[in-house]
């Protein structure tokens, strides 16, 4: 491997070319399927039609879904899909687009961080490292504000270094000096120590001062708090655990200018949200999308302490399966800058462990730390223990058995009985088993060194993403949906019974009323007189959850999970014409039959009792 590294390129090319190489490698990794793949997630939805709506009330401030007030999110994101959208239309790819430049955008970022830590190869190997892991290949096509919010927290960590280094970290960490004899490297590992102790301030108001509040700044805009909390934790256990006895000159980030430097770029947008809202967007923004999502877990699931070492397995693919190599490298390796980025990747792990709503992708402002110590230059990095290879491939094990699982399922599966078309469903399954390989081969490559693998890896990602977004546009409901949407009068009222996904806001460009409690429905005024006007309807009919799929394993026959077909005769809504429509609820991962009511076939009586 560090034959291969070596023999990459010289640093003076890399340096002039790392933004091209990166960008080929992000256009692999991270836009296959991207304008194909329709909004899956909850939040995508309510992103992409928040900014439309902005948009036709000519709104900057106040973000709005579905015609309300949404708090969920500060407005960086929705101001970037808006540019966006006046260049590429309102489309999935142009929702998506920030997502995707600011993952590239970050590896641009480590991969400038890593060559002032380090050097040029450092740098390009963890911004690799970056564009091919699992996680980051997710959200960097996701329309959500994660990774603006992850690049600003890079841009701060590495102008927070600059400062108390006085912008020229050291060169080689200790022990790291092949052909030295032992004084000269004592020297070395002095100066080392005396580049990040000495007292020499660095000039006031410099390029870094301005990218770390600015960024912080913009970081707050993009997602909240967390921009600063991150950061706040890592210095903490920088000073206090794991480089305590190092002294630093904290007043070199110039707290106070920062400060007001922060709140009045915070505050150009804060004070007119405040506003206009009459203090809702603090009081809801903060305290309920912030501090409840503390205290109470998502979807009511149980909240599990290794919950996000758990799932770093998952979400590091397939750098993770190194983690045991980087480990014993780093510990051989001590220095400041690997104190300084082992403090960085544990402080979101420490934060979201003792925060009620576990995601995995909550821990990814700490990924870029981690490619930037696996990668890290070392004396005899390379050699592997047999605790290093028995890791390797026992975790490249359980990641070969998924892969056997995947292959196992696209051959034997029976798609048919009713559950969808058998062949969107099988080109998912294919898709997904690609792009496994994919990542599998990129690990092995390095393990091995192959341009040819790697190259081969990488093409085998693009075009497994994008026969996974073929196969789930084709099999998603809403999306099917949109030519009933075109077809239907103007001025048409849609409503949601029982199925109230955001996604059929954003597909239909209407707004809608949703009704989740069948009970309710029956007593409500207001959707018995819309039962005589010329409304759309689309309802769940029922639903089959992965545990009701599991149950087939066991010899058990396949019944919906829940199913709502007689509350819907009940309700007096399913003339014999309706449509049934089935496909993947992405939300719930789960499948769903939909029954769809045309505008003009909605006026039929609506029983009560």
């Amino acid at each position: 491997m560090k034959k291969f590294i070596r023999q990459f390129a010289d640093e003076a090319f890399l340096k002039r070319w790392a933004w091209l190489i990166l960008l080929i490698i992000a256009a692999l990794t991270l836009t296959g399927g991207s304008a194909t793949l329709p909004l899956i997630d909850r939040d995508e939805p309510r992103f992409a039609e928040a900014t439309i709506e902005m948009m036709q009330t000519d709104q900057w401030v106040i973000p709005y879904f579905n015609g309300e007030y949404r708090f969920d999110k500060p407005p960086l994101t929705y101001w970037w899909m808006r540019v966006n959208y006046w260049v590429f239309g309102t489309t999935e790819f142009g929702a998506r687009l920030h997502s995707m430049l600011a993952g590239y955008f970050c590896a641009l970022a480590i991969f400038g961080f890593g060559t002032r830590l380090y050097d040029a190869r450092a740098g390009i190997f963890a911004g690799l490292g970056w564009l091919t892991c699992l996680q980051v290949m997710i959200h960097s096509r996701m329309a959500v504000a994660d990774m603006p919010m992850v690049l600003a927290v890079i841009l701060i960590q590495w102008a927070v270094w600059e400062l108390l280094s006085r912008g020229s970290a050291p060169t080689e960490p200790k022990g790291s000096h092949p052909g030295r004899t032992a004084s000269e490297i004592e020297v070395a590992e002095n100066e080392a120590d005396k580049s990040v102790e000495s007292d020499e301030r660095p000039r006031k108001f410099s390029k870094w001062f301005w990218l770390l509040w600015v960024g912080m700044g913009l970081g707050f805009l993009a997602k909240g708090p967390i921009v600063f909390f991150v950061p706040l934790l890592a210095w903490l256990l920088w000073r206090w655990v794991f480089w305590r006895g190092h002294k630093q000159k904290w007043s070199r980030l110039q707290p106070v200018a920062g400060v007001v430097l922060f709140l009045v770029i915070i505050g150009i947008w804060g004070v007119p949200a405040l506003i206009e809202t009459s203090g809702q967007f603090w009081d809801r923004g903060m305290g309920e999308h912030v501090v409840e999502r503390g205290f109470k877990s998502f979807n009511d699931r149980i909240t599990l302490p290794i919950y996000y070492p758990l799932t770093a397995f998952i979400s590091l693919m397939p750098w993770v399966a190194f983690a045991w190599w980087g480990a014993v490298k780093v510990r051989r390796n001590w220095d400041a800058r690997a104190a300084y980025l082992l403090s960085w990747l544990i402080a979101p792990f420490v934060i979201f462990t003792f925060y009620a709503t576990q995601l995995p992708h909550y821990t990814m402002p700490g990924f870029a730390a981690f490619f930037l110590l696996l990668f890290s230059p070392a004396r005899n990095a390379f050699r592997t223990g047999r605790g290093e290879k028995i890791f390797y491939w026992c975790v490249n094990g359980l990641w070969l058995f998924v892969l056997a699982l995947l292959t196992y399922l696209l051959f034997s599966q029976d798609f048919g009985g009713g559950m969808g078309p058998t062949a969107p469903l099988r080109l998912v399954l294919a898709g997904a088993a690609v792009v496994w390989l994919g990542l599998l081969g990129i690990g092995f490559s390095f393990r091995k060194p192959s341009y040819g693998q790697m190259i081969f890896a990488l093409i085998a990602i693009w075009l497994g993403t994008h026969a996974m977004a073929v196969g789930l546009r084709a099999t998603a409901p809403v999306p099917a949906l949109v030519k009933v949407f075109e077809q239907a009068p103007e001025g048409t009222q849609w409503r949601g019974v029982i199925y109230q996904e955001p996604s059929l806001v954003f597909y239909s460009g209407d707004h809608w009323k949703f009704y989740g409690d069948v009970d309710k429905i029956m007593t409500e005024e207001a959707f018995r007189e819309e039962a005589a006007q010329p409304t759309g309807t689309v309802g769940l009919s029922r639903e089959w959850r992965l545990e009701d799929f599991a149950k087939t394993l066991i010899g058990q026959p396949l019944e919906a999970g829940k199913d709502y077909t007689a509350d819907w005769d009940r309700l007096g809504l399913a003339p014999g014409d309706a449509v049934y429509l089935q496909g993947i609820n992405f939300a719930r991962m789960s499948w769903v039959e939909l029954i769809i009511i045309r505008p003009q076939e909605t006026a039929a009586p609506v029983a009560t009792e």
